[in-house]
């Protein structure tokens, strides 16, 4: 499996390389910061920063005991909601999405500030220090390491969630687009604490982000294949779902993923008519729904092909 892997890696880079310069899911156009690696998958050879006192931490609109946290796949690494960017420009739909996923992120933060002010007697409106950071980001402590260490920087925002009273633990969901989607499979292959994964557009093999970000060379395969998540699905042990589109999207990646997935707790969704971005308005109001439904001991979350197939006309 190992070795069919490895192939499979290298037909999916040499592919990237022929349709240069990337497509959309891929964002090579970013800076080029040099972060330190860590040791190994899920543990770091800094310890994480301090998570503030926000820690991006949201109760789910309309399910008070509820907690979520969401990887927005930009480079701050803030955790917050995607904000669905194209490379260049964005298009009327793409805007329409941003306002509403904006639209929502507003109304967790006051969730969130009208809590924080009912326990610490703290006015809300002022945020301040409660925006988190990955590693290295936003004036966080600590250097970037590029889906290494910034898997135990969620664990520790997950730590502090679980943590508010007014979050059950056992009903965290954790959520993530683009490069976000990547690392938070990841954090899935490495700890199962979460009710439910949900990573959008996420890639199978991380060299296709190039040396600009990733903190080791791209000849390097150990320290490639720890980031890449298609190598570590066996490790998956609580429910997982990976949506993308079917056209202008990391879509071989999703097929890659999905072909080489070890995991009985893993689904893959090619979401019909969608792109990188497009997926996100619909296929989170769907998700929104079934986080709100979902009440017994053991989540019941599933997704069904018919059902995504009507997101988007």
């Amino acid at each position: 499996m190992a070795a069919d892997a490895r192939a499979d890696c290298r037909r999916l880079r040499a592919l990237r390389r022929r349709r240069e310069p990337a497509g959309h899911g891929f964002e090579r156009r970013r800076g080029s910061e040099n972060p330190q690696p860590g040791a190994r998958l899920g543990r770091s050879a800094t310890d994480p920063p301090a998570t503030r006192r926000h820690a991006g931490a949201g109760a789910a609109a309309g399910h008070a005991r509820s907690g979520a946290l969401s990887v927005r796949g930009r480079r701050t690494g803030r955790l917050s909601e995607s904000a669905p960017r194209a490379a260049g420009q964005a298009s009327g739909d793409h805007l329409d999405q941003r306002r509403r996923l904006q639209h929502h992120r507003r109304l967790v933060d006051a969730a969130v500030a009208r809590q924080r002010s009912k326990r610490d007697g703290v006015p809300p409106g002022r945020r301040g220090d409660d925006v988190s950071s990955l590693r290295g980001g936003n004036d966080n402590p600590g250097a970037r390491e590029a889906f290494y260490g910034e898997v135990q920087d969620i664990l520790a925002a997950a730590d502090y969630l679980a943590k508010l009273d007014f979050v059950d633990p056992k009903r965290i969901y954790l959520g993530g687009h683009s490069t976000g989607g990547t690392l938070v499979l990841l954090v899935a292959e490495t700890d199962p604490r979460f009710r439910g994964v949900f990573a959008f557009g996420p890639v199978a093999d991380v060299s296709g982000y190039g040396e600009g970000m990733l903190p080791v060379a791209l000849d390097n395969e150990a320290a490639i294949r720890l980031r890449s998540p298609v190598h570590w699905t066996a490790s998956i042990r609580s429910p997982v779902f990976v949506f993308e589109g079917d056209h202008d999207a990391n879509t071989e990646d999703l097929m890659l993923l999905r072909k080489l997935n070890q995991s009985p707790q893993a689904k893959y969704f090619l979401i019909p008519r969608a792109t990188h971005f497009t997926t996100l308005a619909p296929a989170n109001e769907l998700i929104a729904k079934k986080i709100i439904a979902d009440r017994g001991e053991h989540s019941d979350i599933g997704f069904s092909e018919a059902e995504l197939s009507q997101l988007l006309p």
